[in-house]
């Protein structure tokens, strides 16, 4: 059921083609056994086991959509699974999977075989939802990715920040100086940011901070740039859902994101994704002082309306 009637041995095709057809009707079985369940295989690092589980690969998922909603994480996978079947199984996080980039699930048999085939038979049904992947990624930033992150904040401050900062400051900024800087503080904040990824090109980023709980705010978006040809594409919100993500799964509340009071473009963005403008400072930035409004995000709320239903990380097999 996971890669097709083919796969078995012809002696009992028959026998699990009339078993399948008996439980969920000879339409929805042909099409099960016919190719399996779609974008899903075994792990190649690793043979099927007999007996009662099998870890499945899910990799080929991740960066596709679910009503919207990019699959990157093991959380997402779960929450894919049970949102559209209301099917749960460990994933790799707790079953101490070696490989943190794939996506894997360990499968109980020991399960009557009505309930084992009705389960790969919504999980079918679910995978064939799946919007497909966009042409970027988004993971986690790598070393190798400092010298494009500097040239994209250099830029995006000399581009959106002109006239509204000082052009001597501006000026002053060098891509050189920036990756310097991020290079030295990359082991400290290397899982504090996300980037968009086409091929080797970083398209934009995202760095975040949880703070203590008892704060008034208990993380930050810092901040949120990207390359001025991938603006407007919907880059910028997957970045900060990805952000959002996170800090969910870090039992995170709420969320600050500071930005200029003349950055109309940012002001509109974060109002867009729901931020509600509840505070004001000022910052200094070169030899001058300038407005900022502080946007409120409930981490909550936001859990809801994207469909982030909460799930305990260690769930039952199904």
């Amino acid at each position: 059921m996971v890669q097709g009637l083919d796969q078995v041995p012809i002696s009992k095709q028959q026998m699990i083609k009339d078993k399948v057809k008996a439980i969920i009707g000879k339409e929805k079985a042909e099409a099960l056994l016919q190719s399996g369940l779609p974008y899903v295989d075994f792990p190649k690092n690793l043979e099927p086991e007999s007996g009662f589980f099998a870890i499945l690969d899910f990799t080929a998922i991740k960066g596709m959509k679910d009503q919207g909603h990019l699959i990157t994480t093991e959380r997402d996978l779960l929450i894919f699974f049970y949102r559209h079947a209301r099917i749960r199984f460990l994933v790799g996080q707790s079953i101490s999977w070696p490989y943190p980039k794939e996506l894997v699930g360990r499968i109980s048999f020991a399960l009557e075989d009505k309930v084992l085939i009705t389960a790969f038979d919504k999980m079918r049904e679910a995978l064939l939802t799946l919007e497909p992947k966009e042409d970027y990624v988004i993971r986690k930033n790598e070393y190798q990715d400092q010298r494009q992150m500097a040239q994209i904040k250099v830029e995006g401050w000399q581009n959106a920040y002109d006239k509204i900062i000082a052009s001597k400051y501006l000026k002053s900024l060098n891509v050189e100086e920036q990756t310097k800087r991020y290079i030295q503080s990359f082991e400290e904040y290397k899982d504090l940011v996300f980037v968009a990824v086409k091929d080797d090109e970083v398209l934009g980023y995202a760095c975040f901070k949880p703070y203590d709980k008892k704060e008034k705010y208990d993380s930050e978006l810092v901040s949120l740039y990207l390359r001025k040809e991938a603006d407007g594409k919907g880059i910028g919100s997957s970045l900060f859902k990805e952000v959002v993500k996170e800090l969910i799964a870090q039992d995170r509340h709420n969320m600050i994101v500071w930005c200029l009071a003349d950055n109309q473009h940012a002001i509109d963005f974060y109002e867009k994704l729901g931020g509600k403008c509840l505070e004001t400072k000022n910052a200094k930035i070169g030899e001058e002082v300038y407005l900022e409004y502080g946007f409120y995000f409930d981490l909550d709320q936001l859990n809801s309306s994207y469909g982030l239903e909460k799930q305990k990380r260690n769930t039952k097999d199904n």
